[in-house]
């Protein structure tokens, strides 16, 4: 998803995903755009006016919904909290060198 020019890429139930796990011991990233491959780097946010701003451009997006206040929701649900655990990462261009 695109929020203030920048990419972020989402998952739900993030725990339990591979691909988040192996984020976690690697941040580089390769993102295939129609035919084109490209370098970058998966930087994870959480709340704060980041995630706040992103979260409030999901609901516009996917929910259509237009929220002045929105969180997102970065922790573990609450024992019977049907909402999943979601992680959101901003990529970044490639660190230099890498």
């Amino acid at each position: 998803m695109a929020a203030d020019g920048k990419l972020y890429v989402m998952a739900r139930h993030a725990p339990r995903k591979r691909w988040v796990q192996d984020l976690g011991r690697d941040a580089r990233v390769r993102l295939r755009v129609g035919d084109e491959l490209y370098a970058a780097r998966a930087v994870r946010i959480g709340a704060g006016p980041e995630g706040e701003a992103v979260a409030r451009a999901f609901l516009r997006k996917y929910v259509g919904v237009e929220a002045e206040e929105a969180r997102p929701l970065t922790g573990p649900p609450s024992a019977g909290d049907d909402h999943a655990e979601v992680w959101t990462w901003r990529i970044d261009p490639p660190e230099p060198g890498a």
